[in-house]
């Protein structure tokens, strides 16, 4: 299990960093951002991995739970 305090945390519709806000624990669960009203789900799978984390290996797609990146041709996330 991954410490989340190791990451960054932002909202996922105003992209405020949630860690500046008051009261922001990354155990909460669930943090409703302070900016815009959002809830925010503060757990393991909504970790977002960029190019720069080559060694890290996501466990799952964050939209479906599957597989990443095997997951890809099934998701309607990723539909063309």
């Amino acid at each position: 299990m991954k410490n989340l305090a190791d990451y960054e945390w932002f909202c996922d519709n105003c992209d405020a960093s949630l860690d500046d806000q008051p009261g922001f624990d990354v155990n909460c669960g669930i943090w409703t951002c302070t900016e815009c009203g959002e809830t925010n789900f503060i757990d393991e799978s909504e970790i977002i991995y960029d190019d720069d984390d080559e060694d890290e290996v996501p466990v799952g797609c964050a939209a479906c739970g599957g597989p990443y990146p095997s997951c890809k041709t099934s998701c309607p996330i990723f539909d063309d």
